[in-house]
């Protein structure tokens, strides 16, 4: 569309962010690069504890997160973004949280996903299954011995949701 503005979504795994050092780190990662959306996995926070990530510009921000210290996922949505969230979708694990919604008057699926390495092959299988309706941004972490197979299959399977307004990221695992 000419003339709207530019999103930029940024996504890293933190692999924790219990340390408050670690968290001040990381906010200033966020505040440094700037983008309209954020997406973290395996934040390792639980439900309790995440009122203690806080970023000023940051006031929209959603999480999945469990009550022990593992897997955990968040999507942050810049205040310069005029973002209304009719649908938020999580699992009790931490493992994904789906957004949907609009983004500056324009419709949006947001998914952040964590697969956890034991079981990903089956659980993306399963909770891509439970959320293909939904789908038309993806953010997942795959393991690197299935990312090519896995990112092929995954976009045949979802090329009837696939449009203009499809964006994919995540952390693949794939070197180049």
């Amino acid at each position: 569309m000419p003339g709207s503005p530019q999103m930029t979504i940024i996504t890293l795994n933190v692999n924790g962010m219990n340390s408050p050092i670690k968290r001040r780190r990381i906010a200033e990662w966020i505040r440094i690069q700037n983008p309209t959306i954020c997406c973290l996995q395996e934040t390792h926070m639980r439900r309790v504890d995440t009122h203690k990530v806080r970023i000023k510009g940051w006031s929209k921000t959603f999480w999945a997160s469990t009550d022990r210290k593992k897997a955990g996922v968040v999507i942050m949505i810049s205040d310069k973004a005029n973002a209304k969230i009719d649908l938020i979708k999580r699992d009790r694990e931490g493992n994904y949280i789906l957004l949907k919604g609009t983004l500056d008057n324009e419709e949006i699926s947001l998914i952040n996903m964590y697969a956890p390495n034991n079981i990903a092959p089956k659980f993306l299988m399963e909770k891509l299954g439970e959320l293909k309706e939904e789908i038309s941004l993806i953010n997942m972490y795959a393991p690197n011995n299935i990312a090519p197979r896995f990112l092929m299959e995954k976009l045949g399977e979802l090329k009837e949701e696939i449009d203009s307004k499809t964006i994919l990221v995540g952390d693949l695992n794939q070197p180049l």
